[in-house]
């Protein structure tokens, strides 16, 4: 796993205000909607409704 994406949990330890993680298994980043759409467009409804309001 490249160290960027290593961090990525941590960063949303300390800051869940800023940084929502999901974790598709198996998948790069840009497959996630590929693997589950639904999941993938709920968690990014749920975060842009927060970021948003």
């Amino acid at each position: 796993m490249p160290e960027r994406q290593r961090n990525q949990p941590e960063l949303a330890e300390l800051r869940p205000d800023l940084v929502t993680y999901s974790v598709y298994a198996d998948t790069p980043h840009a497959n996630a909607w590929n693997v589950n759409p639904g999941r993938y467009e709920r968690e990014l409804r749920e975060f842009l409704l927060r970021v948003v309001h």
